[in-house]
């Protein structure tokens, strides 16, 4: 073994140090920093934008007054019943007018504190407006939505923007404007606060004290996937290099066991002897006997631990004798060949297909069962009988079918055999299974 080879390859691994101190750095960073945050209110640069959201949208006639005291947002509804749906609440802008939008994908949490006052209870909803376009191009806004049930007086609520989802109402409405019905927050341009279900005439006081985003640079999910990716890349450089390393040396070591065999006497005396032991058919290219050998035990192997199946075509050459006899024995050397490579054109490349003795041919077909096996034999039988093999007459075969059934190979044979038999006495150019 090349000692240079051994340290090649074994260099490799200090690239998987290297990323095992940078996957523990990126994670304990994600974990301990890489902190994004918004915060929305207080912030005195939303202030002056902030404005009264109500049923006055939709010709409603419910009261709605805001303040702005040291940063906190101060709603003082008085819901009136009217044609429309009573409800009051603010519109908080996250970008300037005309702006794109945010995307809050990469924010895991919202924190809201506010402070209800009712006497009667409620809920609140929690808007993202998300800016898209229809397909005539028109504006349109999505309501992506988060119902909460506030205490009176102090609440904290702790949301997750990828856990909103499209109200139902919204989903009916723009069913039919060409747009993504499912949640989407990647280009949002304002948050909404409303009350909610309760249908009575009521006041409301919100003091809202806080809203704030808060993520991470980059999401645990995407670094874990890119952490992922490299390690996969590195394993897999590492498996390219190492096979290469390896591929040189077996070719190295190959073209001195060549050298070997050519200075060996007894294994040119053992290549004599395979060469006098040939495992194909001289006059058809066919396999011979000796060349299914290796491949007939394997396949009683498999099925006899996994069961998996094997078919077996018997195959006969109707009157060849006569062939023979009529067109002379080239006539019928030319007919075999052209039945081998016509058998083997229309054949998978894990059959094998061997002369078995004269004109009687096998094909053996791993992993089929018998109506397969049926099938392609009747396929094959057609092929043969309209295939011109020689210009003097037409060539039939007859063919028998037989699934291996647990039993030694001889019983599998002869059923097959027997199958055979009956083709032919039933009048030849047929196919029969066991």
């Amino acid at each position: 073994m090349d000692v240079r080879k051994l340290v090649l390859i074994r260099s490799d691994e200090k690239h998987y140090v290297y990323l095992f101190v940078i996957s523990i750095l990126l994670v304990a960073w994600q974990y301990y920093g890489m902190s994004l945050n918004m915060v929305v209110i207080p912030d005195d640069t939303n202030a002056d934008r902030v404005t009264v959201y109500s049923d006055f949208i939709n010709g409603g006639r419910s009261d709605s007054r805001l303040r702005n005291e040291a940063g906190k947002l101060l709603l003082d509804c008085d819901l009136i019943l009217s044609d429309t749906f009573a409800f009051c609440g603010v519109s908080i802008p996250l970008v300037a007018e005309g702006e794109k939008g945010m995307d809050m994908r990469k924010y895991s949490r919202m924190q809201i504190e506010l402070e209800y006052i009712s006497a009667d209870n409620d809920t609140l909803l929690v808007y993202l407006i998300n800016e898209e376009f229809s397909d005539d191009g028109s504006r349109l806004e999505k309501s992506n939505l988060w119902p909460v049930s506030p205490n009176k007086n102090s609440n904290t609520f702790l949301l997750r923007p990828d856990r909103f989802i499209v109200p139902s109402w919204w989903i009916f409405q723009n069913s039919r404007n060409g747009l993504n019905l499912e949640p989407d927050i990647s280009n949002v341009t304002a948050l909404r606060i409303t009350t909610g279900d309760n249908t009575k005439a009521r006041t409301v006081g919100l003091n809202i004290r806080h809203i704030s985003f808060s993520g991470k640079w980059i999401a645990s999910d995407d670094l874990y996937l890119g952490l992922l990716v490299a390690w996969l890349a590195l394993i897999l450089l590492h498996g390219l290099r190492t096979m290469h390393v390896l591929t040189v040396r077996f070719r190295q070591s190959k073209e001195q066991n060549k050298k070997l065999v050519k200075l060996n006497r007894f294994l040119r005396i053992q290549k004599n002897q395979y060469e006098t032991m040939a495992k194909k058919d001289k006059l058809t290219g066919a396999w011979n006997r000796a060349g299914v050998r290796d491949l007939l035990e394997s396949v009683l192997e498999d099925h006899k631990l996994h069961g998996i199946p094997c078919a077996l075509l018997v195959i006969d050459v109707d009157n060849f004798k006569r062939i023979n006899d009529e067109f002379g024995h080239d006539a019928g050397d030319r007919a075999l060949s052209g039945l081998v490579k016509l058998i083997n054109s229309y054949t998978r490349n894990k059959d094998t297909f061997a002369r078995w003795g004269g004109e009687e041919f096998v094909l053996i077909c791993p992993n089929t069962d018998l109506h397969a096996a049926t099938t392609l034999a009747e396929i094959l039988r057609q092929k043969v009988q309209t295939t011109k093999l020689l210009e003097e007459r037409n060539i039939t075969c007859s063919f028998g079918v037989a699934e291996l059934e647990g039993e030694e190979i001889e019983v599998w044979f002869k059923r097959a055999d027997e199958a055979l038999y009956r083709a032919k006495a039933a009048g030849r150019n047929r196919v029969e299974s066991a």
